[in-house]
């Protein structure tokens, strides 16, 4: 799987205990389940097979790219937040 979507993710850790990912929380962005029904509606979850199927790989694919979109539209309203503050405070000041 490292293989396959090295340039979209990078695999940090490996947990085989669910209660292990209420640690680790802030730093998980998708839980890929390998033969389970896990499902954290906190976080997205994708559930695939061990043989990696090509099912799988597309399910990975869009989960990546709805987690990447998700990142992207986040940094943009943070940095227009910014933007929109400094503007109010330079007209305050004006």
């Amino acid at each position: 799987m490292e293989h396959q979507f090295s340039n979209y993710i990078s695999i940090k850790g490996i947990v085989t205990d669910p209660s292990q990912i209420k640690t680790f929380r802030s730093k998980i962005d998708i839980i890929v389940a390998v033969n389970s029904n896990y499902i954290d509606h906190s976080i997205g979850a994708v559930s695939i097979s061990q043989f990696l199927l090509p099912d799988d790989v597309q399910k990975l694919h869009v989960a990546i790219t709805i987690k990447q979109h998700q990142v992207k539209k986040d940094k943009f309203q943070e940095r227009l937040l910014t933007f929109l503050i400094v503007i109010i405070s330079s007209e305050v000041l004006i």
